[in-house]
């Protein structure tokens, strides 16, 4: 009893990860199509331009003037750096685990069939603008609820006759 007991515990001390889960290569082939597609392997070049234009304003907000030069070059850095690890595949072999988590073959095949499409480019090219549209909604969202969501939980701990 007591062996089992030891197996079950030194069993339960080592994370828990199966060699099954590893994708084919067909399915890497297909979440490499799909990120081709959908344009995923372009968003480097727009994350290089957000960062460099936060980069900018941040240090812009803090007074230091910044020429242009350097603005270049650091844009060519940060597209440089990004464009040698997208070439490398380390990108792709980040996102086999996370695409196999959620889809299968078939769905990764019928979504490659959409945005193979006239309106499925067209969605891809739209969706990390509409995504950054979205991350400023929800800011704003979240700022105009903080507040409501503040007066209700002392109205709820003043009512429970909790003090914080």
């Amino acid at each position: 009893m007591k062996l089992r007991t030891l197996a079950a515990v030194c069993l339960l001390a080592f994370p828990v990860t199966s060699f099954a889960d590893e994708p084919s290569e067909t399915y890497k082939a297909l979440v490499d199509e799909i990120l081709e597609v959908t344009g995923a392997l372009k968003i480097g070049e727009q994350m290089a331009d957000l960062v460099i234009q936060q980069m900018t304003m941040a240090m812009k907000a803090g007074g230091t003037e910044i020429p242009d030069r350097a603005l270049q070059f650091m844009r060519e850095e940060a597209m440089a750096t990004i464009n040698q690890e997208m070439a490398s595949g380390s990108f792709n072999e980040m996102m086999y685990p996370i695409y196999a988590k959620y889809l299968n073959e078939n769905d990764l095949r019928a979504a490659i069939a959409f945005y193979s499409t006239k309106e499925g480019r067209k969605f891809a090219e739209a969706a990390p603008l509409m995504a950054m549209d979205g991350m400023t909604v929800g800011q704003k969202w979240g700022a105009m609820m903080g507040p409501r969501i503040a007066r209700n939980v002392e109205r709820r701990l003043r009512e429970e006759g909790i003090e914080l």
